[in-house]
């Protein structure tokens, strides 16, 4: 839906205009809220892609522990390349940066290594590196841990 609404911005001016809708209009057309819609549209492509890697029959945190990993690395990635300014791994962003030669690069630094890092802590949260899941039913308490490589794995849950 945000890529639908990024690719169509012109558009989206020009209907906003016609329908009087002035505020909108304005908005739309700053530079602070292109940048953000453009870094949106990058963040969220991520996103949904790794939704689309976590879907399907018979598929567990076990099974996708890889991919939850490699994506809190991708965004460790994200997060070392922008803070020295490299743009390149938001396609929109970055194209939209090259076509706006005067925006200032330590403003768009801090916008999106903020967000970012926000959403670092919460996979680590939900997804800890270490392999340990723990989860509270009741009085109960269930920890998962393991280590595994492929579908081979070397512990299974305790209670």
């Amino acid at each position: 839906m945000l890529n639908r609404l990024y690719k169509l911005k012109d558009e989206v001016k020009i209907f906003l205009q016609k329908q009087k809708q002035d505020k909108l209009y304005e908005a739309f057309r700053e530079e602070d809220f292109q940048l953000s819609l453009a870094y949106l549209v990058d963040f969220f492509e991520a996103i949904n892609n790794l939704n689309l890697k976590l879907q399907g029959r018979n598929k567990n945190i076990i099974a996708h522990s890889d991919v939850i990993r490699d994506f809190t690395e991708k965004i460790h990635l994200w997060k070392r390349k922008v803070q020295v300014g490299n743009f390149s791994l938001f396609s929109h962003l970055n194209e939209l940066l090259s076509e706006k030669k005067n925006i200032e690069q330590y403003d768009v630094t801090k916008e999106v290594l903020s967000p970012l890092h926000s959403v670092a802590e919460e996979f680590i949260h939900y997804f800890p590196l270490n392999g340990e899941f723990s989860l509270d039913i009741g009085a109960e308490s269930l920890t998962l841990m393991w280590s595994c490589y492929g579908n081979h794995c070397k512990r299974m849950p305790s209670i």
